[in-house]
């Protein structure tokens, strides 16, 4: 949700308008800036680093409810989902067509929450979000997926950063918002790297409750900021969204292929918007939840990713069905 405010991007001096300093920081360090004149120039294609195509087959507008959407998650007939910070402590299932099925009542706090997977019969709600740089631990909330009851206590886990300092907002790493599990690894947890825009791995094992975590891999040739992952079983790779803010308030919504091995091996752009979630199906699909920010609403958008396709000089076409 901080993200809405940190692309606040003009303040007023003497009548002009002029960048605020985080986002001179911002576009600097990535090395780039993007400028998009006009709504005719929406991300439609993207270059990629193999031969994969990518289409948009269907999108629908969630409830209010789910305004502020930050964390999803799939099995085939239905998915789950949470709201971030300033939000009840609510677990929503939702059926494939993003419409409100069940809710429950998680009797934890909701500091931050920014993620959710699930680990055998539990759903996972990572309470990990830190934009602002006040926290040095993150917190996890599992609970029984095959529960009847409308409120749920949930079991707790606690980590710590093992290098953590105080930090000023959007000006560290200690912020993550992507959190997936892997059979043979358990819980991963991607960076959001406000500082260093690589985005870091941490593995959070099932007995290291309370204890200091530092990363064990990284991401290198992403340079924007992830706040979705989940884990491909079938196909045997991470999918990965996120997104960057551009000089005139534009959040450049992204989507990545990585491999088990947490190599880059494909990226895409996809519509401009605040992309807070994603999950892939059984059958490849990949559903991608997207927050309400400005004059768009909350969404649901569900992609097929294609292999492989005629190179085409490497220019991935993002193409709406009718």
């Amino acid at each position: 949700m901080d993200a809405i405010k940190l692309v606040k991007l003009t303040q007023k001096k003497g009548g002009k308008m002029s960048i605020r300093p985080e986002i001179r920081r911002y576009s600097q360090q990535m090395g780039k800036l993007l400028l998009i004149v006009g709504s005719g120039l929406l991300s439609a294609c993207s270059i990629a680093a193999s031969d994969f195509s990518l289409e948009r087959v269907s999108e629908v507008t969630l409830s209010r409810e789910l305004n502020e959407i930050s964390g999803l998650w799939c099995e085939e007939d239905s998915l789950f989902a949470i709201n971030d910070s300033g939000n009840s402590a609510t677990l929503y299932q939702l059926n494939l067509r993003g419409q409100i099925e069940q809710r429950f009542t998680i009797a934890s706090p909701n500091r931050d929450w920014e993620a959710v997977t699930a680990r055998g019969k539990e759903i996972i709600i990572g309470d990990i979000g830190n934009n602002r740089g006040k926290f040095d631990t993150i917190h996890l909330y599992a609970v029984n997926r095959d529960t009847q009851t409308q409120t749920i206590k949930p079991e707790k886990q606690s980590y710590q950063y093992a290098d953590f300092q105080s930090a000023k907002p959007y000006q560290h790493d200690y912020d993550a918002e992507a959190l997936t599990y892997h059979p043979d690894v358990g819980l991963i947890m991607f960076s959001k790297s406000w500082q260093s825009y690589t985005t870091h791995v941490y593995h959070l094992e099932a007995d290291q409750t309370s204890a200091a975590v530092a990363p064990l891999a990284q991401i290198d040739g992403l340079h924007w900021l992830v706040t979705g992952a989940d884990w491909d079983a079938v196909r045997q790779r991470f999918v990965l969204v996120g997104y960057h803010p551009s000089l005139i308030g534009e959040l450049n919504a992204k989507l990545a292929i990585v491999s088990e091995a947490y190599q880059v091996e494909a990226t895409f752009s996809l519509p401009s918007g605040q992309i807070e979630g994603v999950c892939v199906l059984e059958n490849g699909d990949i559903l991608v939840a997207q927050e309400q920010r400005k004059r768009q609403p909350a969404k649901l958008m569900r992609f097929q990713l294609n292999q492989p396709v005629e190179n085409r000089n490497n220019i991935v076409q993002l193409v709406d069905k009718p």
